[in-house]
């Protein structure tokens, strides 16, 4: 009873930013999602983290929407 090791597997993921359930487009109703959580933070209802880019437990306009960073 030994290990198996198969062949190599590659393995990609790529998501867009506001593709709220991962299908690869980002629809309307997905960018009015993102909008209505604008200025939510971890913890609230309106709060999601797949629109907090930047992992920094709110979801705000310069920082996930722009990408930009606060100094």
């Amino acid at each position: 009873t030994g290990l198996t090791i198969g062949t190599d597997t590659r393995f990609e993921f790529a998501r867009r930013f506001g593709d709220a359930d991962g299908d690869g487009a980002v629809t309307a109703r997905e960018l009015l999602e993102l909008v209505r959580s604008l200025g939510s933070r971890r913890g609230q209802p309106r709060y999601h983290w797949y629109f907090d880019r930047d992992a920094d437990g709110d979801v705000d306009l310069l920082g996930d929407v722009l990408g930009l960073r606060r100094r």
